[in-house]
């Protein structure tokens, strides 16, 4: 098991190194203190949690950044199996207005592999994400994404190819990509 945990300083107006000189620094972005924690329970499973916290310095913000997310994996003989959720709350200033701003974004995934001999493997995705906005007035869509790819190696080559359905990209009805 390991822990890793960091913090940086809250941001400012004021430039804090001369790597920085391309960088406009921020002046509503407070500290910021990220957190994860991986850890192998048994053999073949990978358990990763993670947590980020992003302080406003404007006391009016309605709301701080906040992100989430947990995942595990299982491997087990040729397969593979993975599974995953996220949250993500953007900052939203006091001034924000108008129906389609995100409250906060939800992710779930998961996918499968078989490893069909040594040199080749094929897999399975499935991706969703779901907006949430501020009122319940705005029509949202969730965009979903299905994935079918497949690998080949012989020596130093691989030859992988991946099939990729979308729908609702932008969270936009009907906008579909193939």
């Amino acid at each position: 098991t390991t822990f890793k945990a960091g913090y940086a300083t809250s941001g400012n107006t004021v430039t804090g190194s001369s790597n920085t000189s391309n960088v406009a620094p921020s002046a509503s972005v407070g500290s910021t203190s990220q957190y994860q924690v991986t850890t192998v329970p048994m053999e073949g499973v990978k358990v990763l949690v993670s947590y980020l916290e992003q302080d406003s310095v404007l006391a009016s913000d309605e709301q701080s950044a906040e992100a989430g997310a947990v995942s595990i994996t299982y491997d087990y003989g040729n397969y593979a199996f993975g599974i995953g959720r996220s949250m993500n709350a953007p900052r939203i200033a006091d001034d924000a207005v108008g129906d389609s701003i995100v409250s906060f974004t939800e992710n779930t995934n998961f996918s499968v592999g078989y490893a069909v001999n040594d040199d080749l493997s094929v897999s399975y995705t499935r991706e969703r994400s779901e907006n949430e906005t501020l009122t319940s007035t705005t029509a949202v869509y969730d965009v979903e994404l299905d994935s079918f790819q497949a690998a080949y190696t012989m020596g130093g080559m691989t030859v992988a190819v991946a099939h990729t359905q979308m729908d609702n990209i932008g969270y936009i009805q009907n906008a579909k990509a193939d």
